[in-house]
């Protein structure tokens, strides 16, 4: 009987160890590079703590509500609540009792990195986050995932251009 049990023990730890990490698992595709060039943004001539201040301000500008703020690290998130209701989910909700969305939660993490002296990179990915009331429980998370609308992030960096120039401005 021990016997038997040692052999399995052994079978399962021999089948177990084959297994390799294929070379190109950490290996960036060619849309997690594109995602990252419309994330990221290079400012020159600007301090860091002006650099989260001015995006700080950009985002309260847009609705969002700063949730956390560390200088010392260059980062920044904030979030804000929309509704999430579409037509077609309703008329199936009220025929089938399917579930519902109800709202959604947008959220943004917004990184800096000093790159030289003069330079600063930033780096903001936003978030969406649905979530719908079933029959037996309120506000599950069906949805997870980012944002890849390139318009949202040439909206934001439009916007915190400005707020930079206004700050240098001392306006």
């Amino acid at each position: 009987m021990r016997f038997k049990l040692y052999v399995v023990i052994l079978f399962s730890l021999f089948i177990t160890s084959c297994g390799t990490i294929p070379k190109d698992a950490l290996r960036l595709t060619q849309k997690s590079l594109e995602l990252r060039q419309m994330q990221q943004k290079e400012y020159d001539n600007v301090t860091e703590k002006h650099m989260l201040i001015a995006s700080a301000n950009v985002l309260q500008d847009i609705g969002f509500i700063i949730k956390e703020s560390e200088q010392d690290l260059g980062l920044l998130i904030a979030e804000k609540i929309r509704d999430a209701t579409n037509t077609g989910q309703v008329i199936m909700a009220i025929l089938l009792g399917t579930p519902m969305d109800t709202h959604q939660k947008i959220r943004v993490s917004l990184i800096t990195r000093i790159k030289n002296n003069n330079s600063i990179l930033v780096r903001a990915s936003f978030q969406r986050i649905v979530f719908s009331d079933t029959q037996y429980q309120r506000d599950v998370p069906t949805t997870m995932e980012y944002i890849k609308d390139k318009k949202i992030y040439q909206d934001f960096y439009t916007k915190l251009d400005k707020a930079i120039f206004l700050a240098k401005q001392g306006i």
